[in-house]
């Protein structure tokens, strides 16, 4: 993996359209990546892999990213997802960030509707 800083990504998924990822390092046609395996999409987060029941080391090819780039997290230094309360304030906003706000948001919509009722 080289001399290459890791990073927070997101890598291309079948079954759940993105996931998180940590890039080792990469050359002009693929990244090595670690992708932290989670039991379901609901246990699927941005926590730099703390809660993963496992690991699998994968070669990511760049060609199927826009620009040969793989989308960033919106993550501090130890992979956990940062708080925005707004779009705007995003350092990486690309597709997958703004599925992941809309996703924590519709969550915490629901979570705060069903205390109201209790």
């Amino acid at each position: 993996m080289g001399g290459e800083k890791s990073a927070y990504v997101f890598i291309r998924d079948p079954e759940w359209a993105w996931i998180p990822a940590i890039k080792g390092g990469s050359n002009d046609k693929t990244a090595s990546v670690r992708v932290p395996q989670y039991a379901d999409e609901q246990a699927t987060i941005c926590d730099g892999g703390a809660t993963a029941k496992g690991w699998n080391d994968e070669e990511v090819p760049l060609k199927d990213y826009n620009r040969g780039v793989l989308p960033m997290q919106n993550v501090d230094p130890s992979g956990c997802l940062m708080s925005y309360p707004d779009m705007v304030n995003l350092p990486f906003l690309h597709e997958v960030c703004i599925y992941v706000y809309v996703y924590c948001y519709l969550n915490l919509m629901l979570w705060c509707e069903r205390i109201s009722f209790d």
